[in-house]
């Protein structure tokens, strides 16, 4: 894949704005990171060579992520490695506690991983953490408060200028980036 931060070692100084941009890019380039590794690790064959680095690479990216560990939970059980299941659940516990975050949905998956200790029904990964709850928009002038969902603007603006590729910024991008800020603060 990739390795490093985006733009690593690149620094401009006295420029707020290009280090708040650069901060929230590798903030969005390491969630895509983690969520394709969480993709592979779920599409994979449990018995794949690649699976270890996956889960490895992936707990590193999101170390709060309880999927992240229940899926390794999972690979441990199904290799029948529960003593270093255990050593994992142990470390994982202390560190969602120094964080205040609550561990009790993992460990609940790991007793229901240890459960079905049969090699047969391990080979199937239960979704035994939920995913994270969708977000609701609420309206902020609304009586009942309640929530609804997120909709779409499509916006085909075209520049004047006939070059496919060309160079951007013109009143099209202005216009799309004025809409979408203000529908993004509603």
């Amino acid at each position: 894949m990739f390795a490093g931060d985006f733009l690593d070692g690149l620094e401009i100084d006295r420029s707020p704005h290009f280090n708040s941009w650069l901060i929230a890019q590798r903030r969005r380039f390491t969630s895509w990171h983690a969520a394709i590794l969480e993709h592979l690790v779920n599409k994979l064959p449990a018995d794949a060579d690649e699976m270890p680095s996956h889960l490895d690479k992936w707990l590193e990216l999101a170390p709060f992520d309880g999927r992240a560990h229940v899926a390794l939970l999972t690979r441990l059980a199904q290799r029948g490695q529960f003593g270093a299941g255990e050593e994992h659940l142990a470390s994982a516990a202390q560190l969602f506690a120094s964080e205040d975050l609550d561990f009790g949905p993992v460990r609940e998956a790991w007793r229901t991983i240890r459960g079905e200790r049969p090699a047969a029904t391990l080979w199937a990964r239960p979704p035994l953490v939920p995913a994270a709850p969708h977000a609701s928009i609420m309206l902020p002038h609304s009586d009942a408060a309640a929530p609804r969902k997120a909709s779409l603007a499509v916006m085909p603006f075209v520049e004047g200028a006939d070059c496919p590729g060309g160079p951007r910024g013109g009143l099209a991008d202005g216009l799309t980036h004025d809409i979408i800020t203000r529908l993004a603060k509603l």
